[in-house]
Protein backbone atom coordinates (compact mmCIF):
# COMPACT_ATOMS: atom_id res chain seq x y z
CA UNK A 1 0.00 0.00 0.00
CA UNK A 2 2.78 2.39 0.87
CA UNK A 3 4.58 1.68 -2.39
CA UNK A 4 1.44 2.32 -4.41
CA UNK A 5 0.87 5.64 -2.64
CA UNK A 6 4.52 6.63 -3.09
CA UNK A 7 4.29 5.90 -6.82
CA UNK A 8 1.19 8.10 -7.15
CA UNK A 9 2.83 10.94 -5.23
CA UNK A 10 6.02 10.58 -7.27
CA UNK A 11 4.04 10.64 -10.54
CA UNK A 12 2.23 13.81 -9.43
CA UNK A 13 5.47 15.51 -8.41
CA UNK A 14 7.11 14.64 -11.72
CA UNK A 15 4.13 15.87 -13.75
CA UNK A 16 3.69 19.10 -11.76
CA UNK A 17 6.59 21.10 -13.33
CA UNK A 18 5.34 20.27 -16.83
CA UNK A 19 1.80 21.39 -15.97
CA UNK A 20 3.10 24.64 -14.46
CA UNK A 21 5.32 25.33 -17.48
CA UNK A 22 2.39 24.82 -19.87
CA UNK A 23 0.13 27.13 -17.86
CA UNK A 24 2.67 29.93 -17.28
CA UNK A 25 3.48 32.45 -20.01
CA UNK A 26 6.83 31.81 -21.62
CA UNK A 27 9.55 34.23 -20.55
CA UNK A 28 11.80 33.22 -23.42
CA UNK A 29 9.27 33.89 -26.17
CA UNK A 30 7.27 37.05 -25.46
CA UNK A 31 4.24 37.68 -27.59
CA UNK A 32 4.73 40.15 -30.40
CA UNK A 33 2.78 43.36 -29.89
CA UNK A 34 -0.42 43.35 -31.88
CA UNK A 35 -0.83 46.08 -34.44
CA UNK A 36 -3.70 48.38 -33.71
CA UNK A 37 -6.41 48.10 -36.36
CA UNK A 38 -7.22 51.76 -35.71
CA UNK A 39 -3.80 52.83 -36.99
CA UNK A 40 -0.65 54.34 -35.57
CA UNK A 41 -0.88 55.39 -31.94
CA UNK A 42 -1.00 59.05 -30.95
CA UNK A 43 1.67 59.78 -28.34
CA UNK A 44 2.10 62.72 -25.98
CA UNK A 45 5.12 64.57 -24.67
CA UNK A 46 4.20 67.40 -22.31
CA UNK A 47 1.80 69.57 -24.34
CA UNK A 48 2.75 68.07 -27.73
CA UNK A 49 0.76 65.30 -29.39
CA UNK A 50 2.37 63.41 -32.26
CA UNK A 51 1.99 60.33 -34.41
CA UNK A 52 4.43 58.75 -36.84
CA UNK A 53 3.97 56.08 -39.49
CA UNK A 54 2.83 55.81 -43.07
CA UNK A 55 4.41 52.55 -44.21
CA UNK A 56 2.06 50.80 -46.62
CA UNK A 57 -1.16 51.99 -48.22
CA UNK A 58 -3.40 51.05 -45.29
CA UNK A 59 -1.26 52.91 -42.77
CA UNK A 60 -1.01 55.97 -45.04
CA UNK A 61 -4.81 55.99 -45.30
CA UNK A 62 -5.17 55.75 -41.50
CA UNK A 63 -2.64 58.55 -41.02
CA UNK A 64 -4.46 60.75 -43.54
CA UNK A 65 -7.76 60.06 -41.75
CA UNK A 66 -6.34 61.51 -38.51
CA UNK A 67 -4.42 64.38 -40.17
CA UNK A 68 -7.02 66.99 -39.24
CA UNK A 69 -6.13 66.64 -35.54
CA UNK A 70 -2.61 68.02 -36.11
CA UNK A 71 -1.39 71.50 -37.02
CA UNK A 72 2.04 70.48 -38.43
CA UNK A 73 2.26 67.56 -40.85
CA UNK A 74 5.68 66.49 -42.02
CA UNK A 75 6.62 64.18 -44.87
CA UNK A 76 10.23 62.99 -44.90
CA UNK A 77 11.69 62.09 -48.29
CA UNK A 78 15.00 61.73 -50.09
CA UNK A 79 15.89 64.91 -51.98
CA UNK A 80 16.82 62.96 -55.08
CA UNK A 81 14.00 60.73 -56.26
CA UNK A 82 11.56 61.55 -53.46
CA UNK A 83 11.74 58.11 -51.83
CA UNK A 84 9.94 57.95 -48.49
CA UNK A 85 12.24 57.76 -45.45
CA UNK A 86 11.69 56.03 -42.12
CA UNK A 87 13.84 55.91 -38.98
CA UNK A 88 14.64 59.61 -39.27
CA UNK A 89 15.85 61.30 -36.06
CA UNK A 90 13.70 64.40 -35.54
CA UNK A 91 14.11 67.16 -32.95
CA UNK A 92 11.69 70.02 -32.33
CA UNK A 93 13.16 73.15 -30.72
CA UNK A 94 11.05 76.16 -29.70
CA UNK A 95 11.89 79.86 -30.20
CA UNK A 96 13.65 79.97 -26.81
CA UNK A 97 15.99 77.18 -27.86
CA UNK A 98 14.37 74.53 -25.64
CA UNK A 99 14.24 70.99 -26.96
CA UNK A 100 10.54 70.16 -26.94
CA UNK A 101 10.53 66.76 -28.63
CA UNK A 102 13.05 64.21 -29.87
CA UNK A 103 12.05 60.98 -31.62
CA UNK A 104 12.88 58.53 -34.38
CA UNK A 105 10.11 58.24 -36.95
CA UNK A 106 8.24 55.00 -37.63
CA UNK A 107 7.57 55.95 -41.23
CA UNK A 108 7.76 58.87 -43.66
CA UNK A 109 4.87 60.76 -42.04
CA UNK A 110 5.12 62.68 -38.77
CA UNK A 111 2.12 64.66 -37.56
CA UNK A 112 2.51 67.10 -34.66
CA UNK A 113 0.07 69.15 -32.62
CA UNK A 114 2.27 71.99 -31.38
CA UNK A 115 1.28 74.98 -29.27
CA UNK A 116 1.22 78.16 -31.39
CA UNK A 117 4.70 79.54 -31.91
CA UNK A 118 7.89 79.40 -33.94
CA UNK A 119 9.90 76.17 -34.04
CA UNK A 120 12.97 74.70 -35.70
CA UNK A 121 12.61 71.11 -36.83
CA UNK A 122 15.87 69.26 -37.28
CA UNK A 123 15.82 65.99 -39.25
CA UNK A 124 18.77 63.62 -39.61
CA UNK A 125 19.03 60.41 -41.62
CA UNK A 126 22.27 58.49 -42.26
CA UNK A 127 24.35 61.62 -41.78
CA UNK A 128 22.15 63.80 -44.00
CA UNK A 129 20.63 66.74 -42.11
CA UNK A 130 18.06 69.43 -42.71
CA UNK A 131 16.65 72.09 -40.42
CA UNK A 132 13.44 73.93 -41.26
CA UNK A 133 11.77 76.80 -39.45
CA UNK A 134 8.01 76.61 -39.06
CA UNK A 135 5.30 78.64 -37.40
CA UNK A 136 2.64 76.52 -35.73
CA UNK A 137 -0.81 78.04 -35.88
CA UNK A 138 -4.35 76.76 -35.55
CA UNK A 139 -4.47 76.04 -39.28
CA UNK A 140 -2.53 73.03 -40.46
CA UNK A 141 0.78 73.36 -42.27
CA UNK A 142 2.05 70.61 -44.56
CA UNK A 143 5.84 70.50 -44.78
CA UNK A 144 8.00 68.24 -46.92
CA UNK A 145 11.54 67.80 -45.60
CA UNK A 146 13.88 66.66 -48.36
CA UNK A 147 17.04 65.06 -47.02
CA UNK A 148 20.13 64.83 -49.28
CA UNK A 149 20.50 61.07 -48.92
CA UNK A 150 23.04 59.14 -51.01
CA UNK A 151 20.99 56.34 -52.53
CA UNK A 152 24.06 54.10 -52.66
CA UNK A 153 25.17 54.69 -49.07
CA UNK A 154 25.44 51.48 -47.12
CA UNK A 155 25.26 49.28 -50.22
CA UNK A 156 28.91 49.45 -51.25
CA UNK A 157 30.01 46.92 -48.65
CA UNK A 158 28.05 44.26 -50.51
CA UNK A 159 29.86 44.91 -53.80
CA UNK A 160 32.89 43.03 -55.06
CA UNK A 161 33.57 44.77 -58.37
CA UNK A 162 32.06 47.68 -60.21
CA UNK A 163 30.73 49.31 -57.06
CA UNK A 164 29.65 52.93 -57.20
CA UNK A 165 32.11 53.56 -54.37
CA UNK A 166 34.70 50.94 -55.37
CA UNK A 167 37.55 52.98 -53.90
CA UNK A 168 36.07 52.18 -50.46
CA UNK A 169 36.18 48.40 -50.84
CA UNK A 170 36.50 46.47 -47.62
CA UNK A 171 39.91 44.98 -46.85
CA UNK A 172 39.82 41.15 -46.95
CA UNK A 173 39.97 39.60 -43.48
CA UNK A 174 43.30 37.88 -44.25
CA UNK A 175 45.02 41.23 -44.88
CA UNK A 176 43.18 43.23 -42.21
CA UNK A 177 45.42 41.94 -39.41
CA UNK A 178 48.70 42.74 -41.21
Amino acid sequence: MRWAMLRVILAILLALPCAIADAAPSASAPEAPQASPAGPEIRYRDDIAYVSGGIGRDEVARMQAMAGRFNVRLRLVAARGGDALSDVAVSVVDARGRLRLRLVTAGPLLYLRLPPGVYRIHAEYRGAMRTVAITARRRSADVVIRLPVDANAGEWLLCKQGCPQSEHRAVPAARAGQ
